[in-house]
């Protein structure tokens, strides 16, 4: 996303938008919403200081087969997309931190693929 013109402040108010849109969508998750909207209330609106500049975006997906009627078996496949602003920061350690601390199966989408006799 970028902003030709606007404030630092008006750039957090835009990510906050889109993080809230991010996470009304199954199986995708922005991590630092609750911080990014505490961070907007307690800031000045006419702050020089930029957000973090990297955005990420991680896939992150199990499967496993589950066994139907019949004998046939299903492909049950749950992945959630996760989405976050960081800086100075190894991305897959931040990635790590995010998975543990999240309820993964509550998040994520889960479908069935592929049958197999």
């Amino acid at each position: 996303m970028y902003i030709l013109e606007g404030s630092p402040f008006m750039i957090r108010k835009m990510r906050l938008k889109r993080a809230r849109d991010v996470r009304e969508s199954p199986g995708m998750f922005y991590w630092g919403l609750d911080e990014l909207e505490k961070e907007i209330a307690e800031l000045p609106r006419d702050t020089s200081d930029l957000p973090p500049g990297e955005y990420w975006r991680a896939v992150v997906g199990v499967s496993s087969y589950k066994c139907q009627e019949g004998g046939a078996y299903k492909r049950e496949k749950k992945t959630l997309t996760i989405c976050w602003h960081q800086e100075e920061e190894e991305p897959i350690e931040k990635l790590r931190r995010i998975v543990s601390q999240i309820d993964f199966e509550a998040l994520c989408v889960t479908e069935l693929v592929e049958e197999y006799d």
